[in-house]
């Protein structure tokens, strides 16, 4: 019976911590990608001429209204 008991909690405490550390790597995967797509933009902008810069500055922010 004790055996059984301390079977489950075992199992009980393996998923939870099977648990936590999915969700750790979904939030490190999450992470990455948006390094990833800042640095993409970063590069972007960094070829861009100051007269592109401020037009797609203008594009966006009257996109937004």
């Amino acid at each position: 019976m004790i055996e059984s008991i301390i079977a489950i909690l075992m199992l009980a405490v393996g998923a939870f911590w099977a648990g936590i550390r999915a969700s750790a790597n979904k939030k490190a995967k999450k992470d990455a990608q948006a390094m990833r797509k800042a640095k993409e933009n970063h590069e972007k902008v960094s070829r861009m001429d100051d007269d592109s810069q401020l037009r797609e500055f203008d594009r966006l922010r009257s996109k937004r209204r």
